[in-house]
């Protein structure tokens, strides 16, 4: 009788169904009570641990509880649709920002693809001269760079051509900091070092400068050394490329 109240019930039906292997599921009502339990004591910041007897659906549980998280996260720009992740109107061609840093190699590798090493990332950003910024020495400005912006002030990544690096890379300074597959340890660098080791646990670099970091955060030598960074998690200001 629980289960079937109508408020509860048209939560079920809206929020609480996923698909494994193209089978429609639904958690069980202990798993259920479990959710929105845990849904609750996060609203309030509250920790916890949800006592799971059962030897089967842990694994449901936890995907509820994801996407639960991932629904309700303030800085997402991308939600659910009609069973379909699409992004925001307006962001679609923003840079992909909250990924953490294993999520963001996983999906380079789905592209057939990688992070680019710190120094990959650096040489295509001040090219062979030496140069302070991507488009060279001169201050940034609003055409070159998005920076000294708001928390969510990220602008389209094609929003400054004028901020071009040598080789034609866009928004290799501000407009969201990016993740490199290296490890944050002393320059030179070196790539047998364990740097590049893809263990988890290693703080990573990061590149660029943000949407929100100042003009001395913006440079091309400049690796994060102030941010917040944790490679497990995602960060309002740190986003990604690809590299072949």
């Amino acid at each position: 009788s629980q289960m079937c109240n109508k408020t509860r019930l048209l939560d079920l039906i809206r929020n609480f169904i996923i698909f494994d292997a193209g089978v429609k599921k639904v958690p069980r009502p202990h798993q259920y009570f479990g959710v929105k339990a845990a849904q609750e004591r996060i609203a309030k910041r509250e920790g916890g641990v949800i006592w799971h007897t059962q030897g089967s659906g842990k694994s449901i549980l936890m995907v509820l509880i994801a996407k639960w998280l991932l629904e309700h996260d303030p800085d997402a720009r991308i939600h659910r649709i009609n069973n379909r992740w699409t992004a925001d109107p307006g962001s679609e061609q923003h840079p992909v920002i909250e990924a953490s840093w294993a999520g963001a190699r996983a999906y380079c590798a789905w592209r057939n693809a990688r992070l680019p090493t710190e120094a990959e990332w650096e040489k295509a950003a001040r090219g062979i001269d030496g140069r302070r910024y991507p488009w060279g020495n001169e201050a940034p400005n609003p055409r070159r760079a998005r920076f000294a912006a708001g928390w969510h002030g990220t602008a389209p990544v094609d929003a400054h051509p004028a901020g071009a690096s040598p080789y034609g890379v866009l928004d290799m300074a501000g407009n969201a900091w990016e993740w490199v597959s290296s490890a944050y340890r002393p320059y030179p660098y070196r790539s047998d070092d364990g740097r590049e080791d893809p263990l988890p646990g290693s703080v990573r670099a990061t590149r660029g400068g943000g949407q929100d970091s100042s003009a001395a955060e913006i440079t091309t030598t400049q690796r994060g050394r102030n941010l917040s960074r944790n490679p497990a998690a995602g960060h309002h200001n740190i986003g990604f490329r690809c590299a072949r």
